[in-house]
């Protein structure tokens, strides 16, 4: 305390207060550092609450790891508060250099707190300590999220609050992590006290209940990380960051696809991820509970990539079109034994196709699509157009001719798979056609309805229609 005049009133130097603090930091989990600070704050308080309303210094000897405790005091002319100020009288027989103003410093016995400082301070460091532990344990968690940890289950039990089963988790140093029941697959119903469980931390939370502070480690085992983990801890290519994880899609209990790419082309994501006799794929089932998962080949060529999402040996055609609020959608045709597999049981293998590539998937079967055939009305092959053309056409919602000839010319170009003269010939024909037919029906009925849609309909910028289409 350099620069301090420490007014020693005991004619001996008081005990210091003793901490093993390396062991309590080690046992705590918090740094020395931040134990230093805690119990400094705690001895300063317990003092004020203890022996009066006045400044106490407390400061810490590394070397010794001894806390000693101060009162600060004024050096006056004459005293009118005891606990705050020293004569200089009575200052200059302890340090003949005392002047009035000068700060002094007297050193606190610690056995003058009494059994009552004892208590205070053991209350308040147990608050402050556990408030320093759980901001450890927030601190280190919190980098955490989305990782893999694997924990001893230690408690089950119904919460009331969350309305739900909660599995207490044991993460080491007596850390615990909460696995709800939300947060579990249906498989895991069989978990038990004692078993060792695997889950990713999905978020970390402080909790403050009145004066202490409780960290909240919220685990699962259904979230998307958890497959990825999962397949990072048996897939050391992707750990690498060879194989990139592009997106996941499950239904946590049956079904799982995963989709790989490979940033080196001389590796196979699939087989990479399969292993040798299958070794990986099996490991990772086991770990899921033995969910089926799909190994799914990233590429560029979209249509390739749904052939691939589905799951199925071969596809017909496939449609991609743009819906409302420029969602896409791929309409699939498959042979009719290639059904089954492509939707699933249930629907839920086109379902998780569609929610990994991020578009919705229609599958139909080619007997279906000979229907759809025959279902396609005449007026198109008025039009001049071919099957296809047809289809699309049709799968578009164009589906009679008043549609197409009373549609903006945009929405006939906006059709995926028409080139925009192909749009423009079949938009001219169907007005060609349908005011032809109008005007047939008016010689019958005497009403001239073409002529006020000729002049009221109104043709967009850029299309030119001659006089003899009309």
């Amino acid at each position: 305390m350099t620069g301090k005049k420490v007014l020693k009133i005991q004619e001996s130097e008081p005990e210091p207060i003793r901490f093993t603090l390396k062991a309590l930091a080690e046992e705590k989990g918090v740094s020395k550092e931040s134990l230093v600070q805690t119990v400094k704050d705690v001895l300063a308080e317990t003092a004020k609450e203890v022996l009066g309303d006045a400044q106490y210094i407390v400061e810490f000897d590394e070397d010794s790891s001894e806390f000693r405790i101060y009162r600060k005091k004024t050096i006056v002319e004459k005293v009118s508060n005891p606990l705050t100020e020293i004569s200089i009288e009575d200052a200059r027989k302890i340090d003949p250099t005392a002047e009035l103003g000068d700060e002094a410093y007297e050193v606190i016995d610690p056995k003058t707190m009494g059994r009552r400082g004892t208590q205070v301070a053991k209350n308040l460091l147990l608050a402050r300590l556990s408030g320093a532990i759980e901001e450890s344990v927030y601190q280190e968690y919190s980098k955490k999220k989305g990782m893999l940890v694997t924990g001893m289950i230690k408690k089950i039990e119904f919460e009331r609050i969350r309305r739900e089963k909660i599995i207490y988790v044991d993460l080491g140093r007596n850390v615990i992590g909460i696995l709800p029941q939300s947060e579990l697959a249906p498989q895991d119903n069989k978990l038990r006290e004692g078993d060792t469980v695997k889950a990713v931390i999905k978020d970390v939370k402080m909790k403050h209940e009145g004066v202490f502070v409780r960290t909240e480690i919220i685990l699962s085992r259904i979230d998307k990380k958890f497959v990825e983990e999962i397949v990072k801890k048996n897939v050391s290519e992707v750990e690498q960051g060879i194989i990139k994880i592009r997106n996941i899609a499950r239904k946590p209990g049956a079904r799982v696809k995963i989709l790989v790419e490979s940033i080196d082309s001389n590796i196979d994501p699939v087989g990479t991820c399969v292993g040798v006799r299958g070794m990986r794929i099996k490991s990772m089932v086991q770990e899921l509970g033995g969910e089926r998962i799909d190994i799914v080949p990233y590429t560029e060529n979209m249509q390739q990539l749904i052939t691939n999402a589905l799951g199925v040996r071969k596809v017909s055609a496939i449609m991609i079109r743009r819906t409302e609020g420029e969602q896409r959608e791929a309409i699939v045709v498959v042979p009719d034994d290639e059904l089954s597999v492509a939707i699933g049981r249930g629907g839920l293998n086109v379902k998780l196709a569609s929610e990994l590539l991020g578009i919705k998937i229609n599958v139909r079967s080619e007997s279906e699509r000979e229907k759809l055939k025959e279902m396609l009305p005449d007026f198109f092959k008025k039009l001049g157009i071919g099957e296809k053309q047809m289809q699309l056409m049709w799968e578009s919602g164009f589906r009679t001719i008043e549609d197409i000839a009373l549609a903006p010319l945009q929405k006939i170009k906006d059709i995926p798979g028409l080139s925009e003269a192909e749009a423009n010939r079949i938009f001219q024909e169907a007005r060609k056609i349908y005011f032809e037919k109008l005007k047939e029906e008016e010689k019958v009925k005497g009403v001239e309805k073409s002529k006020f849609l000729e002049e009221e309909k109104p043709v967009e910028e850029g299309t030119e229609l001659g006089s003899k289409d009309l």
